[in-house]
């Protein structure tokens, strides 16, 4: 064999390599992605399913209480209810996990508290400003996501109208759920009907616009939560569909679930890298060999 032979022997054995790689690569590159994409949606919809569940186990709690004889006693202000009742809260939020169970006044102020014993205790605050009080008192029952103006700390509050116009309310924080998140990977955010992240396994996140809003309804939901501004969204979206997290380098495949009751929807973001590039490659590896041996 000619050198001239030779050369072009291992430019055709070269070329057949790489479209063999090539062709193998994509082949794998694309059944991958799909895989990881249902993947990422099935997840989305389990982490939905955990907060849905969260969020039920509560839901039913204020009418219930509403119907209780110490809250009831409280309401009509027998003397020494207000005590029997901080002590029964106190004790039934420990059990279930509540952040915060109180019975506020038909004077909109707060009669008793499961956290009367603490420095920042709800006994005595006013809540009239609050949407879920008014909206409780209005309809019958409300609910609202906002920022404790006692604890700081962001939360879900659901109330029932009870006895003698008063409000019994539970607040519900998300930060087990969201520690769960964390631990299990990835970027786990709970997103409301205007796009505006409420929970997020990053808490930097939170209170972030995932879509333009006008400046009008900025303000509207910036004041409803109670915080000063709605922050910017903390990724991009690249002409691929893939989010980009500013300072990093990682594409990241995005999944949204369904609207739940309360028109929230969980968005989970995983990296693509491991999953779908490392296949590729790995079959790209195994038919360049193949191909080598074939040649």
């Amino acid at each position: 064999m000619t050198r001239r032979h030779s050369l072009a022997w291992l430019f055709a054995a070269f070329a057949a390599v790489l479209i063999a790689a090539g062709v193998a690569g994509e082949i794998v590159r694309q059944r991958a992605s799909a895989a990881f994409a249902a993947s990422v949606e099935a997840d989305a919809r389990l982490r939905q399913a955990l907060l849905d569940s969260e969020i039920a186990r509560f839901r039913l709690l204020p009418q219930a209480l509403a119907d209780d004889r110490d809250v009831i006693a409280a309401a009509n202000g027998e003397p020494g209810a207000d005590r029997r009742l901080n002590a029964k809260l106190d004790a039934f939020a420990h059990r279930i996990g509540a952040a915060a169970i109180y019975l506020v006044g038909d004077d909109g102020f707060a009669v008793s508290a499961s956290n009367w014993r603490d420095g920042t205790s709800f006994v005595g605050r006013d809540y009239r400003f609050r949407r879920y009080y008014r909206d409780a008192l209005q309809h019958g029952d409300g609910a609202q996501f906002a920022l404790g103006t006692v604890s700081h700390r962001p939360g879900l509050y659901l109330a029932r109208k009870a006895a003698e116009d008063c409000v019994i309310v539970i607040k519900l924080d998300f930060d087990r759920i969201e520690a769960q998140w964390r631990k299990a990977g990835g970027e786990t955010f709970v997103t409301n009907h205007d796009g505006v992240i409420l929970v997020a396994s990053r808490p930097e996140w939170r209170f972030a616009m995932t879509r333009p809003i006008t400046a009008a309804r900025q303000k509207t939901i910036a004041a409803d939560i109670g915080i000063p501004r709605l922050a910017p969204a903390p990724y991009t979206i690249e002409w691929d569909g893939f989010l980009h997290k500013p300072g990093g380098t990682a594409r990241h495949l995005l999944a949204t679930s369904p609207p739940n009751p309360d028109r929230w929807r969980v968005n989970l973001a995983l990296p693509i890298r491991v999953a779908v590039t490392t296949p590729m490659r790995s079959a790209q590896a195994v038919a360049a060999i193949l191909t080598l041996a074939a040649v």
